[in-house]
């Protein structure tokens, strides 16, 4: 009876020293999955955009920025288009109320240019020039480029020499509206802005916003 005590004191002393060593090593570290992030393209204002534009503007309110396409754009100098045509006639698109393009404020000519290229009397390339070149352009593979509001275009104007490539002696049109027969344009060569008649052909330049 003593040698058995002996023994099986002696496998539990064993035990006890192998369940110590288990308890002493360290886990080794798990992999922990990670989600991917995609970070957002830099907002600065003089960099290249992702449309192969100017960044020119940062809408830190709306958290947007905006960049204007480059001067050759339309395959040379920024062109002179006419806003809406039809000479003023009633039911053209220089006649033309049109719900929805009277928006002033920055980041309304997105929705300006929506509503004048799907209005009836401008819905075409030929019954709105200016509206149709900047939707129709597609830089750098992107098809959000628009014409740019009253007051998109004036924080434009305000980095003429930054975005470049401007025929500053000149007039330009935004998307919009003032009344059914005016829409509002902006002088590059002193900033003042004011309306006009559709009909008449100003420069053109688009701008999008990412």
């Amino acid at each position: 009876m003593r040698l058995k005590a002996t023994g099986i004191a002696a496998l539990a002393a064993s035990i006890a020293l192998v369940l110590a060593a288990c308890s002493s090593q360290t886990e080794p570290a798990r992999d922990v999955a990670t989600t991917p992030t995609t970070s957002p393209p830099a907002c600065v204002v003089g960099e290249p955009g992702p449309g192969g534009g100017t960044i020119f503007y940062h809408d830190a309110a709306g958290g947007e920025c905006f960049e204007a396409a480059p001067s050759g754009w339309y395959g040379g100098e920024d062109q002179n288009l006419a806003w809406g045509t039809g000479g003023g006639a009633a039911g053209t698109c220089s006649n033309q109320d049109i719900p929805g393009a009277t928006g002033m404020a920055i980041g309304t000519g997105k929705a300006n240019t929506t509503a004048i290229t799907s209005n009836t009397a401008c819905d075409t390339p030929k019954k709105a020039p200016a509206a149709w070149a900047a939707k129709n352009y597609a830089g750098g593979g992107l098809n959000d480029w628009f014409l740019p509001s009253e007051d998109e275009l004036n924080q434009l104007y305000a980095q003429k020499t930054t975005v470049g490539g401007f025929t500053v002696v000149d007039r330009y049109w935004s998307s919009s509206q003032f009344v059914a027969r005016f829409a509002r344009f902006q002088v590059f060569v002193n900033g003042d802005q004011n309306f006009d008649s559709k009909f008449f052909t100003y420069r053109v330049r688009p701008v999008r916003a990412f």
